[in-house]
């Protein structure tokens, strides 16, 4: 934590090294590096293999750099990405491949499983939950839970010259696209396989100047569900996502939901806004009065708040209990609240009171809020006028 550039590298030669059961926060760039982004095709020597990153948790990256992915994999071979927890993140949560290109490298046979990859793509655009490059033959991504993509573009995100990735077995939830195949410049994302992944939107970024993703992949049974009713194929999926049970101890005791990453699904899924503008800094493409805000967690706040006004969330509860609820708010006049639904029943409700002005903030809490363990849609309505910078939800 707390360091200036990437948390770990291993690149020339590195073999064979396990980083498993670590917590990488604040940190100005990447969590982890492996490989290099210069040597498509280096000397067996000094070519990154045999990597396993297993059982981390990696959260509050990219503070400086904003153009850092949570794990970022260049030319490597034969790693294992597996049971990881990557949350809040400027840009891309794991990144793999280099080049943009259909030429063999020494990429290849890397794996990508049971990941939980949330609230990414915070503030730049063009990333995706997971992004690839290049040709990677017998690579894999599979049974990872995706879930808040705030910007651009897919939460599966196979860019130029993608190839021989086999995508199976996912669960996407809230992005602005599911799946981008990438279909507008050569080399086109080819010869992949995205079969039986569930996702909420049917959103994807298919078809381009070059034609469709289907005339070069494989793209089958990918059920579409409605946001929240998971089926129970996704949730057996979901289950089996992020840190192992030997590994609980290291997830951190409080998440941080930042409030301008809502739910994707627009107007009566992913908000309710009754004025039909943005009065902000049109931070997101709807009219969620999102205003910069220099003292604010990820210089952004949301605010102009009217009765019955709404935002949704989709909320990781790891343990069954009672959690205890935390807004930074500001008010004037003493006349806010915001009521905690909890898929879509009451859990409570918080007077605000009044801070001094709407660039004055304070912490007020919701606390003994009863959640089961699983993935839930909170929803925070509001009564007048506030601004919220954030929301942290802190487990038993």
């Amino acid at each position: 934590e707390h360091l200036g550039a990437a948390g770990l590298v291993m690149d020339s030669g590195c073999k064979r090294n396990r980083v498993e059961g670590c917590v990488f926060r604040d940190i100005s760039a990447s969590a982890i590096t492996l490989g290099d982004i210069d040597q498509p095709n280096p000397d067996t020597r000094l070519l990154t293999s045999g990597i396993e990153v297993l059982n981390n948790h990696i959260s509050g990256i990219g503070r400086e750099y904003l153009d850092s992915p949570g794990i970022l994999m260049g030319y490597t071979e034969g790693n294992r990405i597996e049971h990881n927890e990557i949350f809040d993140l400027p840009y891309t949560g794991i990144s793999l491949g280099w080049g943009w290109s259909l030429s063999p490298s020494a990429a290849q046979q890397n794996l990508i499983a049971h990941n939980r990859v949330g609230y990414a793509m915070q503030r730049l655009v063009d990333g995706g939950l997971i992004y690839t490059l290049s040709t990677q033959p017998d690579s894999s991504i599979s049974g990872n839970f995706l879930h808040n993509q705030v910007h651009d573009y897919g939460a599966i995100y196979l860019d130029q010259g993608s190839q021989h990735f086999s995508v199976t077995d996912n669960v996407i939830a809230s992005a602005p696209n599911w799946i981008i195949m990438q279909p507008t410049v050569q080399p086109v994302a080819q010869g992949n396989v995205v079969r039986d992944n569930y996702t909420d939107t049917e959103d994807e970024m298919c078809c381009g100047s070059q034609g469709c993703c289907t005339d070069w992949n494989t793209f089958e049974n990918n059920p579409l569900f409605s946001p929240g009713g998971y089926p129970a194929e996704a949730l057996s999926i979901i289950d089996a996502t992020g840190l192992e049970t030997a590994w609980n101890h290291i997830r951190p005791a409080s998440q941080t939901v930042e409030a301008e990453a809502y739910n994707h699904g627009g107007f009566g899924v992913g908000f309710v806004d009754y004025t039909p503008w943005d009065s902000g800094d049109d931070y997101r493409d709807d009219y969620v009065d999102v205003y910069r805000c220099t003292a604010c967690s990820n210089d952004h706040a949301v605010g102009a708040t009217l009765n019955n006004e709404w935002l949704a969330y989709n909320l990781d509860v790891f343990e069954a209990g009672t959690h205890d609820f935390a807004f930074r708010v500001a008010t004037q006049g003493g006349t806010s609240a915001i009521e905690l639904q909890v898929d879509g029943q009451s859990s409570g409700s918080l007077a605000l009171p009044n801070t001094g002005g709407l660039d004055t903030f304070a912490r007020v809490e919701l606390n003994g809020v009863s959640l089961d363990a699983g993935v839930h849609v909170i929803r925070l309505v509001f009564t007048g006028n506030c601004m919220l910078d954030f929301f942290t939800v802190s487990r038993p």
